[in-house]
């Protein structure tokens, strides 16, 4: 019989006993090295068969929205920084200068399976040589919570899955959820996109679509806040 791994078997457990498993040291010692401020980072990106943009390739990944939420030191209040292209030109000349901006100065850039950002903001520096050195440090601030959910929580709400849309749930509460919105993932999100580029959408349309895509990206970084608020404070809660 083969044998579980260590998340296989916490999952085991979980079910079992029907309590949460929180691995407090594990958390801390995981969290003990990232730096105020910190910027919660999500980019939302089309990426169609045949290129759009000059200097893309089939199925890139061209980001053309961001979030960011900017928390300065454990008692600021948070400051969000967004953007979102709302016509059919190449978004990046008007995204880069403002995620320059939004990340500017030191501290850690949290995100969420931060593969996924550190890999755009690798290709955007390859697409901008003005900005290129800028984007390129970035690189080496990224930290990222996925791990430490999967290494040090486990909750039976997680249904086996670490995804963001599962665990804030789970962790959070229902206000976390994001059923019955109008964006509810990136694949909504760049449906949305393609119908507020698109000249045949009517104004009301697309202005219901603008509004539901800053917010979905928003909640995407602003529930990155919270789910990172709450491991810090995870010595405030039963471990396992």
């Amino acid at each position: 019989m083969t044998e579980l791994t260590p998340i296989q078997q916490r999952v085991v457990d979980v079910y079992k006993t029907k309590k949460r498993y929180t691995d407090i040291a594990g958390i801390k010692n995981a969290l003990a090295s990232w730096k105020f401020p910190l910027i919660f980072l999500d980019f939302e990106t089309i990426n169609p068969a045949i290129p759009r943009y000059e200097n893309t390739g089939p199925y890139q990944q061209v980001p053309f929205q961001f979030s960011a939420h900017i928390w300065e030191s454990p008692e600021s209040e948070l400051v969000h920084k967004e953007y979102l292209h709302i016509d059919s030109s190449d978004p990046r000349p008007k995204l880069i200068p403002l995620l320059m901006e939004a990340c500017k100065g030191v501290g850690n850039i949290v995100a969420y399976y931060s593969a996924f950002e550190t890999q755009r903001i690798e290709e955007l520096a390859d697409y901008s040589k003005e900005h290129k050195a800028g984007l390129l440090k970035l690189l080496d601030r990224f930290v990222d919570p996925l791990p430490i959910f999967r290494d040090f929580v486990y909750d039976n709400g997680f249904e086996g899955s670490f995804s963001l849309k599962t665990v804030a749930p789970s962790i959070l509460g229902d206000s976390h959820s994001y059923e019955g919105v109008v964006v509810a993932d990136g694949s909504a999100a760049q449906r949305a996109f393609e119908e507020i580029i698109n000249p045949i959408t009517n104004s009301e349309r697309r202005e219901k679509l603008i509004k539901a895509s800053l917010e979905y990206c928003k909640k995407d970084t602003q529930v990155m806040v919270d789910l990172v608020k709450w491991l810090m404070g995870s010595h405030q809660v039963e471990g396992g």
